[in-house]
């Protein structure tokens, strides 16, 4: 190929055929004009931002080039309108969350539902095989930011997730919140997680995995969420792990099932006031299980 249009945060595959075919060396190099454009590795091309790059094989012995010219779009960009993203559909809810997946930490990013959102349905697939990317993936990459619901409800959130490695899992529609809003929004669907090891750990929550100096306020959970018994698993609701801020008239009617299991928040060191749960909750224990908090403090 000698030209390709990529969509942003997509990957494609080059090929490099090194003439004649009993050449003694096939070893070839690859590069990019523009890596935070489009980045190359062993003919792999992954694509970071809209704009154009030149991917560029060499052969080592003979110097022989080819090049292939890329274009990267960012069709699925919402509109913004002073500085808050205007979410219509899936692909753009999607592209918020690796928007704020490949941003800086401390990237403060605003957005809002205008319509309801059907997870079901993204690239003419079956969402129901394929876990969402929460927002704000990481302690690495969390959201920090505004995110107004707008009333609105994000249906059919799915996801199948394990922890190894001593590592932790941050799942929800939202993974790590810092510094952020969450309001006005229902989620619906269903999330597993389980972690493999001693010390990994799954933090599950409708709304948030993990929230700190985050204010979560009016929102609704209806996401059955099915956590592991690992020692440090958490399982709520709204959110997993409250480390600080609040949660104010919120509600679940979803059944939770988990080590630490509870219907707003599963492990909470922030205030919740004016929340309710309808859901049926299951932990490993009952004093590891409450209707609104199982572990306070």
């Amino acid at each position: 190929k000698t030209s390709l249009t990529m969509q942003r945060w997509t990957t494609e595959t080059l090929t490099a055929t090194v003439q004649p075919e009993d050449a003694n060396v096939k070893i070839v190099r690859w590069s990019s004009s523009d890596e935070s454009i489009v980045s190359v590795e062993k003919g792999v091309l992954t694509s970071h931002k809209a704009g154009k790059a030149d991917i560029t094989v060499t052969t080592v012995q003979s110097k022989k080039t080819a090049t292939c010219h890329v274009t990267v779009t960012d069709s699925d960009k919402p509109q913004d309108i002073e500085g808050i993203y205007q979410i219509s559909n899936a692909k753009e809810l999607l592209w918020l969350a690796n928007e704020v997946n490949t941003s800086v930490k401390g990237t403060v990013i605003n957005a809002t539902l205008t319509q309801d959102i059907d997870l079901s349905g993204l690239d003419g697939t079956t969402r129901a095989r394929e876990s969402w990317p929460a927002i704000g993936i990481s302690t690495d990459h969390p959201y920090t930011g505004t995110f107004d619901g707008n009333g609105r409800t994000v249906q059919n959130l799915y996801g199948d997730y394990q922890a190894t490695g001593d590592k932790t899992v941050y799942v929800g529609l939202f993974g790590v919140t810092d510094k952020a809003t969450i309001k006005n929004v229902t989620v619906t669907g269903t999330i597993s997680a389980v972690s493999d090891g001693y010390n990994d750990s799954v933090n599950i929550g409708g709304i948030c995995g993990s929230a700190s100096s985050t204010t979560i306020e009016n929102c609704h959970n209806q996401v059955v969420l099915n956590g592991g018994t690992g020692r440090l698993d958490n399982v709520g609701g709204i959110v997993g792990e409250l480390y600080s801020g609040s949660i104010t008239s919120c509600s679940n009617k979803a059944a939770i099932t988990g080590r630490y299991a509870a219907g707003i928040a599963s492990s909470a060191r922030g205030s919740i006031s004016g929340c309710w749960n309808e859901g049926t909750i299951t932990g490993k224990e009952s004093y590891m299980t409450g209707g609104i908090v199982a572990e306070a403090g």
